[in-house]
């Protein structure tokens, strides 16, 4: 059975990873698709970002030093 689902963009990363840990699921997106979320999930982190900026701003949050930012990238990436 074929199924078509609209999702919105930015939902679109979360299903997309979710039926890809179905086993009997296949996953044909096309690349427009695969866009789509990626974009979504950049402007999410991008607002997620000036979020953090506005509290630290604000005083509600402290800044963190770059090298500790360096540091978490490189502990993500391994």
């Amino acid at each position: 059975m074929k199924l078509t689902l609209e999702i919105p963009d930015t939902k679109a990363a979360f299903m997309l990873e979710l039926l890809h840990n179905l086993p009997f699921v296949t996953v044909q997106a096309d690349k427009r698709a695969h866009k789509a979320a990626q974009k979504a999930e950049l402007m999410a982190d991008v607002r997620e970002a000036v979020l953090e900026l506005n509290d630290v701003l604000a005083g509600r949050k402290e800044a963190r030093s770059v090298y500790e930012f360096i540091k978490e990238m490189e502990t993500d990436n391994e």
